[in-house]
């Protein structure tokens, strides 16, 4: 099952794959349009607000991905990184390390949130707590060029 969905979805996420099938969504005719994913086809013919309702409640999946469809301004979306951001702050408080260290990259940044170096280190030290492998590169990164700003 899990090659099939990846030989359709790009993104290798047969769960949302799925769902977004039993939604009623179809690829088939669209060969045409030059998308980067399925998820892109999917997002177009449904809201991700409306699949979330779907299901019953907010499904952390989709709501990662709307939080990127406002950071990027894709599948239909204005850039608006302050509401990415608020997105991305829901599932850190949920302990989502993928969400947890994309809010580091924001704060580090300054991106849809005010510029703050000491709260990208605690979302980037709460993904890493969980493994998260970018998030402790995050880190040490960040950490040197503390260090390198407090010498001179």
């Amino acid at each position: 099952f899990e090659n099939y969905c990846e030989g359709v979805n790009p993104l290798g996420n047969c769960e949302l794959y799925v769902r977004c099938q039993g939604l009623g969504c179809s690829h088939k005719g669209m060969e045409d349009i030059q998308m980067r994913s399925l998820m892109g086809v999917c997002m177009m013919l449904f809201s991700i607000t409306s699949m979330a309702a779907s299901v019953g409640e907010a499904d952390p999946v989709l709501m990662y991905e709307e939080g990127m469809s406002y950071l990027y301004g894709r599948n239909g979306h204005e850039v608006d990184a302050a509401r990415a951001a608020a997105y991305f702050e829901t599932l850190a408080e949920q302990d989502w390390s993928v969400a947890q260290n994309r809010l580091g990259e924001m704060y580090e940044a300054g991106l849809g949130v005010t510029r703050d170096l000491d709260t990208a280190m605690i979302w980037y030290q709460r993904a890493a707590d969980q493994g998260h492998p970018l998030a402790l590169a995050h880190m040490k990164k960040l950490e040197t060029q503390l260090s390198l700003t407090a010498s001179r």
